[in-house]
């Protein structure tokens, strides 16, 4: 009877924490899904067509043909826009980051390399950036100008094979049919080999690995908004709830309890208000849809963090100290767990401890309802450290009882 008691107290003095509960998590909502829209728009920048600039004669019936088949039947299409611009234009152009490069084909290449005379090409990039993407960038250039040179050699090799080989045909139908072949195999290379895509995450890719990341960010800082009701204003006063038959176990249970059932309610209103509002803006950023097993895991995973939240607020005494507390915990997990920055970044051995770190477990579980994948793993390990943390608190909440001069109950 005292037992159930004391949990309705707690209850009611959690409940007291909602408003301000509430209207921190909205800050930090908002500060999260801000910065996360800047990373889905940064991505969505880093995926478009790079620039490329050509400088070079356009009324040039082969190059202008040349520059025709690259953009309409090659398969850098897709990855690269090619544009006819002058060598002034292409400068300024790359100053104001409007290219990435520009090529320069000499004015008599196309000529010279009619009479077996292969020029070289010229590419201008900035050397400003230090991003993975202008060193891919610079790749790709290079495989450009390498691919026009070598593609001219190999047509002309081939017509002088061609040659050789004709006895008494036409020269010139051979030596057509054989470059025909040549560019033909050049422009279908894609087929040689096959893309595929394994996602970062359980199967997801980048955008939705980090939105679950996120999520698992902003569930271990719930926790800031209830350090009021947390810190303990009497240290004796577990001692002597103790000596009244309430003890560490009933404590902890009723506060845990109180603490993550009225979690889950500010969630509930938290979500619920965003998925009318935003739900299908976010589900087009994510490319998922937000179902009821993705909510269902979410709160599974706040079980598990409000557990840990109760045991690092049993460490700490105070108010400040409790929300610092918090916040540099979970700064840390979400760093080593791949909820802030891609795990793969990371060294081999992190990768492999993060899925079996609390904030791991709990974004694997996320990315899984996600996928439709395998969630029992993650479930497992979740309600593992669920346990734990809840042990722990209990014997940390035993000591202080026993420090007291209290009967450890």
């Amino acid at each position: 009877m005292k037992r159930t008691v004391y949990f309705f107290l707690q209850l009611k003095r959690f409940a007291r924490a909602i408003p301000s509960v509430i209207a921190i998590s909205l800050v930090l909502l908002l500060c999260i899904f801000a910065a996360f829209s800047a990373f889905v728009k940064n991505e969505e920048e880093n995926e478009a067509k790079i620039e490329i600039g050509i400088v070079g004669n356009a009324d040039d019936t082969y190059l202008a043909l040349g520059m025709a088949a690259l953009r309409n039947f090659d398969s850098s299409r897709l990855a690269l826009n090619l544009s006819f611009m002058g060598e002034t234009e292409a400068k300024e152009a790359l100053e104001r980051g409007d290219l990435a490069a520009y090529i320069v084909i000499p004015e008599d290449f196309v000529m010279n390399a009619y009479y077996g005379d292969v020029g070289k090409l010229t590419y201008v990039s900035s050397r400003r950036a230090v991003s993975m993407a202008d060193f891919v960038k610079d790749e790709i250039l290079d495989l450009i100008s390498v691919l026009l040179v070598e593609s001219q050699r190999g047509v002309y090799a081939a017509g002088n094979v061609a040659e050789d080989l004709a006895h008494g045909m036409k020269y010139g139908t051979v030596a057509n049919d054989a470059a025909i072949e040549y560019v033909d195999f050049i422009l279908s290379r894609s087929k040689m080999y096959r893309l595929e895509s394994f996602g970062v995450t359980k199967g997801i890719g980048l955008v939705p690995s980090v939105f679950c990341g996120v999520i698992v960010f902003f569930l271990l800082l719930l926790g800031i908004g209830f350090a009021g009701v947390f810190a303990r204003k009497n240290s004796a006063l577990p001692a002597l709830l103790s000596s009244r038959r309430i003890g560490a176990f009933s404590q902890i249970c009723g506060e845990y309890f109180a603490f993550s059932l009225l979690g889950i309610f500010s969630l509930s209103l938290l979500f619920g208000g965003i998925v009318i509002f935003f739900g299908g803006d976010i589900e087009g950023l994510i490319g998922h849809e937000l179902d009821s097993d993705f909510f269902f895991s979410v709160m599974l995973s706040f079980i598990m963090i409000s557990a840990l939240q109760t045991f690092i607020f049993e460490v700490t005494e105070g108010i400040m100290a409790g929300a610092l507390s918090q916040f540099f915990v979970a700064l840390s997990l979400s760093y080593f767990s791949g909820c802030l920055y891609p795990v793969y970044f990371f060294p081999e051995v992190i990768q492999h401890i993060s899925p079996y770190l609390p904030a791991g477990c709990a974004r694997e579980l996320l990315a899984s309802a996600l996928s439709g994948g395998e969630i029992l793993r993650p479930i497992i390990i979740i309600i593992a450290y669920l346990f734990v943390f809840l042990l722990a608190s209990i014997l940390l909440r035993r000591h202080r009882i026993i420090g007291r001069g209290g009967d450890a109950i």
